[in-house]
């Protein structure tokens, strides 16, 4: 990969099998198969069993530094795609790669373990993302002051509302200072203070030579993060470029459906 890239995506497609066999047609109750507008393309494997392709030979490069903001309906494969980059799922076919250290801010807190308690899981994914104990230990006062949770840090993850672990999994997100960041759907999350408070992080983050992915259907989002703008459906690339355009694009495809 050159080393100009932070990431690149060759040929790559990914199929999430259902692990169920279903009828072909959909005849039982009289209204046979039925148009989507959402998710991933379905195909037949052998012997019946249902197959969704989330991202469909799928390539692209992201340089490092670009803000990219993913773009698409719910099931055009804007979280599949972040998933990938992260190496949380392989590819059933093509190649992902990537150069530098990855964080991921995801909706579901991937990483994240609802026993724990907020300071143990500052500890467990600082270590996982390849800093040393003694490190991440110098850094909980400045992520627990930054998620303002008082004395829930002390509580099992179980016990938050979702705004509490968004704040908890933003701070650490991006507090380690990666090479490259993805954000799933979650930069929303909290209250309108913490959100100013995110987005003047995301700023400063974004102010250095750091790679930064944003899957959101939120145009303002996209307009505030991003430089360049990519337009997923049904799990391919329809349009990448200036983000005025692709959004002015993607309202088509909504007003179409």
């Amino acid at each position: 990969m050159r080393e100009d890239l932070a990431i690149r995506l060759t040929n790559l497609t990914m199929e999430l099998p259902t692990y169920r066999k279903v009828p072909r047609r959909h005849s039982s109750n009289g209204f046979g198969s039925l148009k989507a507008s959402v998710g991933g393309r379905l195909n037949f494997s052998r012997g019946s069993m249902l197959v969704v392709t989330a991202l469909d030979d799928v390539s692209l490069e992201i340089a490092r530094g670009e803000k990219i903001g993913l773009i698409g309906l719910n099931g055009a494969g804007k979280s599949t795609m972040l998933k990938v980059m992260a190496g949380i799922l392989p590819p059933t076919r093509g190649v992902a790669e990537s150069r530098g250290k990855i964080s991921t801010l995801f909706a579901e807190s991937l990483g994240l373990k609802p026993e724990a308690t907020g300071i143990e899981n500052i500890l467990l994914s600082g270590v996982s993302l390849g800093l040393t104990h003694g490190r991440v230990r110098k850094m909980i006062p400045q992520i627990v002051e930054f998620t303002e949770l008082g004395d829930y840090i002390y509580m099992p993850l179980r016990t938050y509302s979702t705004g509490m672990r968004a704040r908890l999994g933003f701070a650490v997100a991006t507090s380690i200072n990666p090479d490259i960041l993805l954000i799933d759907e979650i930069i929303g999350a909290g209250d309108l203070r913490f959100q100013q408070k995110a987005k003047e992080r995301l700023e400063g983050f974004m102010g250095s030579a750091n790679t930064l992915v944003v899957a959101s259907q939120s145009e303002d989002v996209i307009r505030e993060f991003c430089d360049r703008a990519i337009l997923l459906e049904r799990g391919r690339v329809s349009m990448s470029g200036d983000v005025d355009d692709v959004l002015e694009e993607y309202k088509g495809t909504r007003t179409s459906r």
